[in-house]
């Protein structure tokens, strides 16, 4: 019979903390596992000018998705209006409207 050599394989220390943090958070109890912090997303609908041809929309998106704590924008050609969802811990509607307008597009919010 043959001996077969089976290389010893080792995880890295920051594996094994990992590791042992999974096992506690699915099998610990809660004063084990980390307090959940996750921020209700809020939307905003916002009314554009000056958007007349179909690469605006562009723009007014690249412009308020550069804004941080926004997650998500969709921009309405035909209707002139974009709306964003955000973290309203990191951002408001202010700011985002002013990031399109800064980008030659002005925004007012119109709905929350």
């Amino acid at each position: 019979m043959k001996s077969v050599i089976v290389p010893s394989v080792q995880s890295p220390p920051s594996m094994l903390k990992l590791h042992d943090f999974c096992n506690r958070a699915v099998s610990g109890t809660a004063q084990d596992r980390p307090a959940a912090t996750a921020t209700a997303q809020k939307q905003t609908t916002f009314a554009i000018e000056n958007m007349t041809c179909a690469t605006c929309p562009i723009t007014v998106k690249k412009a308020m998705e550069g804004v941080a704590g926004v997650t998500a924008v969709t921009v309405d050609f035909a209707a002139k209006t974009a709306r964003a969802t955000y973290n309203p811990r990191r951002t408001n509607a202010a700011a985002i409207a002013a990031a399109s307008t800064n980008a030659g597009y002005p925004a007012r919010a119109i709905q929350n």
